[in-house]
């Protein structure tokens, strides 16, 4: 409850009194929910932004002359316990004028107006007051409001930095930090603020930068700024601000209309520095936002003492600005030398410094050269000042580095080296070559090595080949792999260069066994990008390598190698292994490859001895066919072979359609009617005249058959009348088991009732009953909704003829249940509630009872239409907003016999259900509704049956249905439902 705090002094206790006697204290929170003030509770920080000097009073004033809020309660409240759970203040709440007398606002180090609107009061020594008590030292707040008030005291609006001019925007704005820095924008972490709340705009006077100190305003840029009632044109929507007024603190925040925004943690944090800056235990800057130092400056002030750990906004203000000056070039000298400062700064802690050398690798040039260099000998920034260098570029970097490779030593000296080959200048190569020496230490030498192989260039080859020849037949094998693989380097750089006849020798000398695996790999693959022809025979070598990543590897450069003559040797080499194994794996290289120059090759091996050789040929002639392969595809596909059959279909030969046109006249009637099949399973839609002679004329019914078959797959998809008139042509004349079960199973896309009628007579034919029964399951699924009956009567005939397959018997109920979805639901529904107990959530309501289970009496109301969502599911929150509560729901049924029934009931959240007055059912649960979730079976008596559910509310959606089935789960006849009388 919204009450004054105890206050210890005998003071306070009497001014307490005073408060009581003349109204002063508002007691409000009758107005505000226990929902909302544990949503408070749950946003309120812990602790104040600063412990008080001395224990805080404020004042909360709130009354309203004008509009008044409907977040004023909730606001007084958030405002009160915001300094009761933080111990910054106590708070008094008053809505009577009388509490600005001066001797009653002495106790009082702060003033909150809370939304208060209009003039508040006339009397002009009250209003000397108000202004006295800021002016002498104290403080006052202002929240969203507060500036809506006064309009003809212009000292009040003055003092408060604005007036109100109207709300442009009442929705999901952002909002950004004018100061981030600023400890009363802490809270926000250098974030923008994305918020939902109703946006001021101020009056041209007195609002201005050069008096406010604004901390946060409307971020333009992402707002709709064609909103009716804008303006201002200056773009300056201020929503937060403070303000000196005398030796007095102003804080300001528009933010405030909407009741939620008293339980946003951020929102009440903002609030709470701005409240302790009123009270005067925070210090903050409030020189004006016109006068103050740059955002930048701040930062760059704050940077300098920067520990890892901090908060990273001051260095994310430099980094963002930095990325700016390098889009405009008369801003980037002036950003180096801000960032040199903070490295030169002997007071900037090493992070700092670390910080600003990243910086430099962005924004650096000479100028900032001889600073870093200087660094290269410091431990602590030697590695960031190496960072910073290799990205700077220019000869100046490339001097100071090598200068200082004769300064250095250990581990500084190696990452210098390590630098200038990043930077791989030319020049430098001979100046480290003198640490190549082993007598420089292991770690020196090699990563010397590494670094002139970085380098590149004829020098450094030179350099590389001459110490690799030193090394001779040594065993120091670290050595000489560090030779080998600088060298490697240097001759993909040759590559890049298109220097191939240099990097081939490279790439050559090192594909020799007396080097290590990785280093003949890498030769390898050199020598397929550099010369191809010479990469040819060495690779044939290794295919039957006993290392699988050696065939792997090959494999793949075979992939790769252009050229058709590369097919043919590979086709060639291929009809000379003797291994199913290497067979196999070249047949994938070739299938890879994608040249159909590989054809005969594959039709070659589809006569194989060996099955997988002869499955894998096939296959892939879907890549490499041509029209060599049509024919020999067709007759093994006319002989039952399915996978020749799909490879006719799938192949991707460009002409493949036209060559088998051009075959349909002159081959066997076997050969015939398996590609007039294939061009319907193609799509080929151009080559449909010719089919249609086919399907009238030709003198093999099995060719009739085929072509009436695929011109019904060509054929409009929309039109099933013309589909179905083909495919039953095709079944007329078909005299072949197989034919008619490609043509029953083709009906099962045709949208036609006539397709029921025409499968009737197949269930009882034992070679085709199946695909019969899965035609019609399917399309009585597919124009169920359109022809209910039709579809329902046929998927019973199916039921009632179905043995023992299970599966096709549940495939068949699920078409019928689909069909029948919107069938069986109670629509006649009356309602009573909502209920609620306080102290208990919506899923501890199912067991309380309620006024409608225990006979007591009850406003029932008729469940409206549009609380009925799709004529099955009742919609409850439309007829109670709100949460964490429960509603009833009651019908009749009305039943012509006894009988037992299958219920299946949805609700989101918990359900118990009561049937004649007993108890059938509950599930306390939080859920989203899924019709049917739950299923039970029930008992109806003849006659009228009493049903009543209820359904809890735990928040969210709140909705409810239920459906009657018969006992098998089909459409139940003989019950209606009805509304109690």
């Amino acid at each position: 409850m919204i009450t004054f705090v105890t206050i210890i002094s005998y003071t306070t206790r009497i001014f307490i009194v005073l408060c009581i006697t003349l109204n002063w204290v508002s007691f409000t929170s009758a107005q505000v929910t226990d929902e909302q003030i544990q949503k408070i509770r749950d946003a309120l920080p812990d602790e104040p932004v600063i412990a008080p000097d001395q224990p805080r009073k404020v004042l909360i004033f709130s009354l309203c002359k004008g509009f008044r809020h409907s977040c004023i309660p909730v606001g007084n409240e958030a405002l009160v316990l915001l300094g009761e759970n933080t111990g910054a203040y106590e708070a008094v709440v008053s809505e009577d004028s009388s509490v600005f007398q001066r001797e009653s606002l002495e106790i009082f180090d702060a003033i909150i107006i809370n939304n208060a609107t209009g003039t508040l009061f006339e009397d002009r020594k009250l209003k000397d007051n108000l202004l006295q008590f800021v002016r002498s030292g104290k403080g006052i707040v202002g929240i969203h409001a507060a500036t809506d008030c006064f309009y003809d005291w212009s000292e009040y609006g003055f003092m408060m930095g604005a007036y109100f001019d109207g709300h442009p925007w009442h929705e999901k704005v952002t909002i950004k930090l004018d100061e981030p820095l600023h400890p009363i924008n802490a809270m926000f972490g250098g974030s923008p603020l994305i918020i939902t709340d109703e946006i001021y705009q101020f009056q041209q006077e007195p609002y201005s930068r050069d008096l406010l100190r604004v901390l946060l305003s409307l971020d333009t840029q992402h707002t709709d700024m064609k909103k009716t009632g804008i303006k201002r044109t200056d773009d300056d929507f201020a929503v937060s601000w403070i303000r000196s007024f005398g030796k007095g603190r102003v804080f300001y925040c528009s933010l405030g209309h909407r009741e939620e925004i008293f339980w946003n943690p951020t929102i009440l944090q903002h609030y709470l520095a701005g409240i302790q800056y009123a009270t005067g235990d925070l210090p903050a800057d409030s020189t004006p936002s016109s006068e103050s130092s740059t955002v930048i400056q701040q930062a760059v002030s704050a940077a300098s003492s920067y520990q890892y750990g901090d908060s990273r906004l001051p260095l994310t203000i430099i980094a963002d600005h930095v990325r700016n000056a390098l889009k405009d070039d008369t801003q980037t000298d002036q950003a180096e030398l801000m960032v040199l400062d903070l490295l030169r700064d002997s007071d900037s802690t090493t992070a700092c410094r670390e910080f600003a050398c990243r910086q430099l690798s962005l924004i650096g040039s000479n100028a900032s050269v001889s600073t870093l260099a200087e660094l290269l000998r410091n431990n602590e920034l030697a590695h960031m000042a190496r960072y910073a260098l290799q990205r700077i570029p220019g000869d100046k970097v490339d001097d100071a580095l090598v200068e200082a490779l004769n300064r250095l030593e250990g581990e500084l000296l190696i990452g210098v080296i390590n630098t200038i080959g990043e930077r791989g200048q030319a020049e430098s190569v001979l100046s480290m070559r003198q640490f190549m020496s082993a007598n420089n230490g292991e770690e020196v030498s090699l990563d010397a090595v590494n670094a002139i192989g970085k380098i590149g260039g004829p020098s450094a080859e030179k350099i590389l080949r001459t110490e690799l020849d030193q090394c001779g037949n040594t065993d120091d094998v670290s050595r000489i792999d560090a030779l080998a693989c600088s060298l490697l380097r240097i001759a993909d750089q040759y590559v890049q260069e298109d220097d191939y006849t240099s990097a081939a020798e490279i790439y050559t000398d090192l594909y020799d066994s007396k080097y290590a695996l990785h280093i003949r790999q890498s030769a390898l693959r050199g020598i397929v990008q550099s010369d191809p022809q010479a990469a040819f025979p060495l690779l044939i070598q290794r295919l039957d390598d006993p290392d699988s990543v050696w065939r792997g590897m090959t494999a793949s450069f075979l992939v790769d190698l252009p050229g058709e003559h590369v097919t043919r040797k590979l086709c060639t080499y291929m009809s000379s292994v003797t291994s199913s194994e290497h067979t196999l794996m070249i047949i994938d290289i070739l299938k890879r490859r994608g040249d159909r120059a590989a054809e005969n090759s594959m039709l070659q091996l589809m006569d194989n001895s060996d099955l997988d050789i002869r499955l894998a040929a096939t296959l892939a002639l879907i890549q490499l066919g041509g029209n060599d392969c049509i024919v020999p595809l067709a007759q093994r596909a006319a002989q039952g072979d399915s996978t020749a059959q799909n490879v006719l279909c799938e192949m991707t030969y460009p002409e493949l359609d036209q060559s088998i046109s051009n075959l349909l006249t002159h081959s066997s009637p076997e050969i015939r009617s398996e590609l007039a099949q294939t061009l319907g399973a193609r799509q080929a839609v151009q080559h449909r005249k010719i089919l249609n002679e086919m399907a009238h004329h030709d003198p093999a019914t099995s060719v009739r058959v085929a072509a009436f078959h695929s011109l019904a797959i060509l054929s409009d998809r929309d039109n099933a009348e013309h589909k179905l008139t083909l495919l039953l042509q095709a079944l007329k004349i078909a005299d072949q088991t197989d034919q008619q079960r490609m043509i029953l199973q083709s009906m099962r896309s045709v949208r036609h009732t006539d397709v029921l009628l025409l499968m009737k007579p197949y269930h009882s034919v034992i070679e085709l009953k199946d695909t019969a029964v899965n035609t019609t399951i399917n399309v009585a699924r597919l124009i169920g909704d359109e022809h209910r009956d039709e579809s329902i009567n046929a998927i019973q005939h199916v039921l009632s003829n179905l043995d023992e397959n299970e599966a096709l018997y549940e495939k068949a109920l699920d078409a019928l249940d689909h069909i029948q979805r919107h069938e069986g639901f109670i629509t006649q529904w009356m309602y009573a509630g909502p209920y609620v107990k306080d102290g208990y959530k919506g899923n501890e309501l199912l067991d309380i009872a309620f006024p409608p289970e225990i006979d007591t009496e009850n406003t029932w109301q008729i469940l409206p239409e549009d609380a009925l969502v799709d004529n099955r599911i009742c919609d409850l929150r439309i007829m109670t907003p709100g949460s964490h509560c429960c509603g009833y729901l009651k019908t009749v049924l009305v039943s012509d016999q006894a009988r037992s029934i299958r219920m299946e009931i949805g609700s989101d959240d918990g359900v118990k259900v009561w049937l004649n007055g007993e108890i059938v059912h509950a599930n306390d649960v939080e859920r989203g509704l899924t019709i049917g979730q739950d299923v039970i079976t029930v008992t109806l008596k003849e006659g009228h049956n009493h049903l009543m559910l209820k359904i809890t509310q735990g928040g969210g959606d709140w909705q409810a249905c239920c459906r009657i089935r018969d006992s098998n789960g089909l459409t139940l006849s003989g019950v209606e439902d009805k509304l109690p009388e």
